[in-house]
């Protein structure tokens, strides 16, 4: 696992929230181990990297010798390693509910030399409705997703999608 230390909790943490409007939604959150696609830029420069996959299954020795983290990579011109570690649990998470009406964080990015700059919706969402059943992998790419509860007999969306990336 990732440990948590002092100089861990110094780094910069940045909040990825989204919100939509949800019919027939219990609740939509992070599943457990997705694998995020963001766009990441050096926190000294305006070098990007596009679609980049950060995921907890994916755990990779820093150069440092001070741990572990999802992901890493060096820009060009940095003689330092960047990271960043995913933060299921920082206390700023939480699903989201029908009643949101502002953004709500999803994920939490903890960051050291790079910051997140866009998010590229794919599968990572977990809707539950209001009939109870689950609905995993939720593809909001194209900012709408519609599906059907059998069970409940009731229609499941999640319509005008957004999200932004918030220092926390």
């Amino acid at each position: 696992t990732v440990p948590t230390s002092e100089v861990r909790n110094t780094m910069p943490v940045f909040l990825l929230k989204v919100k939509g409007i949800c019919e027939g939604v219990e609740s939509v959150e992070a599943l457990p181990n997705a694998a995020w696609m963001l766009d990441v830029k050096a926190s000294d420069s305006d070098e990007v990297r596009e679609q980049v996959v950060v995921s907890s299954e994916e755990e990779v020795e820093l150069q440092s010798g001070r741990g572990t983290a999802h992901f890493k990579c060096k820009f060009p011109g940095s003689s330092k390693e960047a990271h960043m570690t995913l933060m299921p649990d920082h206390p700023e998470v939480r699903p989201v509910t029908a009643d949101d009406v502002d953004f709500v964080a999803v994920m939490a990015f903890e960051c050291r030399g790079l910051e997140p700059v866009r998010y590229h919706p794919r599968e990572e969402l977990l809707v539950q409705s209001e009939g109870g059943h689950f609905f995993a992998e939720v593809d909001l790419s194209e900012g709408d997703w519609a599906d059907f509860d059998d069970e409940a007999g009731i229609s499941v969306s999640v319509t005008e999608f957004e999200y932004a990336i918030e220092k926390a």
